[in-house]
Parts: structure tokens; sequence; C-alpha cells
């Protein structure tokens, strides 16, 4: 989780949607991550996957900005459930 803090000012970052969870057979936590204003002067939203892999671990960063954050989030949520490992 050591992303998190370089990517947003989390005295300002509301946090969600925390999961412990399965994608394609590999142990995953997912989280959510949503900062209404940054330097962009924008909202950005972020979509973060923590993989257990056989041999490697593997971190999912998407980040969007923008208002319209809830209508990214089931596109958002969908490319980190295709995740697999070769």
């Amino acid at each position: 989780m050591i992303t998190l803090p370089n990517m947003f000012d989390m005295d300002r970052t509301e946090l969600g949607s925390y999961a412990e969870r399965n994608i394609n057979g590999l142990n995953a936590i997912t989280l959510n991550a949503f900062q209404p204003r940054t330097f962009l002067k924008d909202a950005v939203y972020g979509s973060f996957a923590f993989i257990e892999g056989k041999d490697t671990l593997y971190q999912i960063i998407i980040l969007s900005g923008g208002t319209s954050i809830s209508k990214l989030a089931d596109k958002l949520e969908a490319s980190i459930m295709s995740f697999r490992e070769l």
C-alpha cells in the first residue's frame, strides 16, 4: 500500500471498496481511492489491485480523472478483473 501515499494526498482522500477476492484463480486485494481536487484541478479516482501470483506479486494501478467517475467505475473494475497470469 506504499503507492497510495505517494500518489494521493491522504488527508483529502476517500478510501472505499476494500475487498479480498479471487481474480482468475489468484488471491487479490482490491481498493478504490477518490480525491475530489488535485494539483490537476480535477478529481482523481484510482483502482488498485494487489495480486498474489505463483511466483510474483503484482500491483495494478488504474487512474482516471474527471467528474463523471461513476460512469467509469464498472470499466475500471472490469479491467482489473481481466488480469491473468501467463
